[in-house]
């Protein structure tokens, strides 16, 4: 529970392609790198009292080609370049399994979401999703909540906002909180 026993909205960010750069099943801790904006974006959620919770697949584990082991010093290395900027992550949530597996965590479905909310007190009609890719956006659809592209290719799919900055998206997010509710 946030101030005054109200539930803080999240932030749902994609991993690879929106935080770090896509090095495409990415199984070493030295190959996360932020792009530009990300660590001053996070922080800037973090101060507003936004909760920033990494949902991301990681089919490269159900394939084989890494260890969940493996997930948890990539992660470990994130959170690190992420507290260079004063910046944190509340949690990180994880899909193992292959696209064909029919699983109830990969994005878009919202099982990983689900759990999130229950586990860290999230309030959904405060949550934003943010991502690079078709899947990322369709999870925040899903879930009748604003998504924002970070990405510089034009979708074929309705978005409600679109930046290749994530800084620029976090601003965006930023703006939606201030906005006043109701008619």
């Amino acid at each position: 529970m946030g101030e005054k026993g109200v539930s803080p909205g999240a932030v749902f960010v994609d991993r690879d392609g929106t935080l770090n750069y896509d090095v495409g099943y990415c199984s070493r801790p030295q190959d996360i790198y932020l792009l530009p904006g990300v660590g001053e974006g996070v922080r800037l959620l973090n101060q507003a009292g936004l909760k920033v919770i990494v949902v991301t697949n990681q089919s490269g584990i159900g394939r084989g080609y890494f260890h969940p082991q493996a997930l948890e010093v990539i992660h470990t290395r994130l959170r690190e370049e992420l507290a260079r900027w004063g910046a944190w992550l509340d949690a990180i949530y994880c899909c193992p399994h292959r696209p064909e597996d029919g699983c109830s965590c990969r994005k878009p479905v919202p099982g990983l979401v689900f759990q999130a909310l229950w586990e860290q007190g999230v309030d959904l009609s405060r949550s934003y999703f943010l991502g690079d890719r078709e899947g990322d956006i369709l999870l925040g659809k899903n879930l009748g909540r604003p998504a924002a592209l970070v990405s510089q290719s034009s979708p074929p799919w309705p978005v409600d906002y679109q930046t290749p900055n994530f800084l620029e998206a976090c601003h965006w997010v930023l703006g939606q909180e201030r906005r006043p509710s109701g008619p």
